[in-house]
């Protein structure tokens, strides 16, 4: 039996992404300030609901 979520997190999946990226590729000291990521997931289309396609 699948572990039962409580709380105000239920119903979702929890992602945790750590991303290390080399010194020399990033320019200007503020550049991490604005740094912004996504996360792409691929799933066969019959994984995916339908109001999400």
């Amino acid at each position: 039996m699948p572990h039962l979520k409580k709380g105000k997190n239920k119903g979702y999946y929890r992602v945790k992404l750590e991303v290390w990226i080399p010194e020399d590729a990033i320019k200007g000291e503020d550049a991490l300030n604005d740094f912004g990521a996504s996360v792409l997931m691929r799933l066969p289309k019959d994984r995916v609901a339908d109001h999400l396609k």
